[in-house]
């Protein structure tokens, strides 16, 4: 082999070669090591905190209004034995059956709404990355909205949040409707309602559930809210968890217009001890104590309501395994017949409606939007 001296020019490296050479570098250190790309030089560090501001968290640093009883006094204490006496002497009279009704019972004390925040919390709330411990914005305790990183603005950069915190609570207390969003994930269980509590994002995310039941129906001032900004297309349901507890009166979801598609995603469930599926058939199509029917209510709303139905996963196999744990069969022949069954008490045509709705297996699916949209919609992250 040759020795080749610095100044021949085979081994000389074109100065136009240089920044294609730092793009590379740039390119390929940004995803695995964005950490060590931000001591480089302030440039890469603007670059990797724009990129990781794209998909933040908020964090509450106050828990929401708890109730708190007010402490027994000597005057409450001396109210109370007053109301006994009077309830002592109250002259009751037997009814038709003889027998005594009881005395009124003294009112309870008033309650108060207060917050306890945790130690040592200093701000109300919080947007940092989900990747990195870099925070971007906050709320101090005095009310003062802060931005740490000045060269960051994240309104205009964020397209996606994960939202730790009640959304109901989230709404009263963090201005999101400034925000430029794309996807919304509940990562705790929240209502349906959450849907049309945060419109402005074009896709949101439950990691499990929604599970509540009251919180199902919209309530009247926010389905009166009207806006000329986009509104949700497409909501994804993670079922997690199985429910086992029966339902008797179930509060039919409000599908939001404009809602152009539902993923119902199963995640694989444990073994359910004391299950016996011979025992499981009764006489209501499964609905009492079938963990299942969370999920099949808003099946049914959103295929009834014109919204295309994807649901994945009915096999309820582990998405990171691909195996099965779980000592439930394959529900999807069930699954059509009832929400069949529930379409035609609405008075619709069980087969025009459940032509909207599509089963589709976890690797279809994942083929389908991509292994890391999928692990993104699944919340397999979190």
């Amino acid at each position: 082999m040759p020795d080749l001296s610095e100044t021949d020019p085979r081994v000389q490296i074109d100065a136009s070669y240089y920044p294609h050479i730092m793009d590379q570098i740039l390119g390929l250190a940004l995803p695995s090591s964005p950490l060590t790309l931000r001591k480089v030089c302030r440039y890469w560090r603007a670059l990797v905190d724009v990129q990781e501001a794209h998909h933040v968290v908020l964090d509450m640093g106050l828990p929401p209004f708890e109730p708190e009883w007010p402490e027994v006094t000597e005057a409450s204490e001396d109210a109370e034995s007053d109301a006994g006496a009077a309830a002592s002497v109250h002259d009751a009279q037997p009814d038709e059956d003889g027998d005594v009704p009881m005395p009124p019972s003294p009112p309870p004390p008033p309650m108060r709404l207060v917050r306890k925040p945790a130690q040592n919390v200093t701000y109300v709330w919080q947007f940092s990355a989900k990747r990195l411990p870099i925070t971007y914005m906050h709320r101090t305790l005095a009310g003062t909205e802060r931005r740490t990183l000045p060269w960051v603005d994240v309104r205009r950069n964020v397209r996606a949040i994960d939202i730790r915190s009640s959304a109901q609570w989230v709404r009263d207390a963090v201005p999101l409707d400034d925000f430029k969003l794309h996807t919304v994930r509940l990562s705790k269980g929240a209502g349906w309602d959450s849907v049309t509590m945060l419109p402005h994002a074009y896709r949101v995310v439950f990691a499990n559930g929604p599970y509540a039941r009251n919180l199902a129906a919209i309530p009247d001032n926010v389905q009166a809210c009207t806006c000329e900004r986009t509104h949700t297309r497409r909501v994804v349901l993670n079922v997690r968890n199985p429910v086992l507890d029966a339902i008797d009166e179930r509060v039919p979801p409000t599908i939001p217009s404009g809602l152009r598609e539902l993923v119902v995603i199963f995640h694989g469930w444990p073994v359910i001890p004391q299950y016996n599926p011979i025992d499981d058939a009764d006489a209501d199509g499964g609905l009492n104590g079938d963990p299942r029917n969370d999920a099949r209510q808003f099946i049914v709303a959103a295929a009834a309501a014109g919204v295309r139905v994807t649901v994945v996963n009915v096999e309820l196999l582990d998405l990171k395994k691909g195996i099965k744990t779980c000592n439930w069969e394959s529900y999807q022949e069930e699954l059509e017949e009832f929400c069949a069954m529930d379409v035609e008490e609405m008075g619709m045509d069980p087969e025009q409606v459940m032509q909207r709705v599509r089963f589709v297996s976890a690797e279809k699916y994942r083929k389908r939007v991509g292994e890391k949209e999928f692990r993104f919609e699944a919340m397999l992250d979190v």
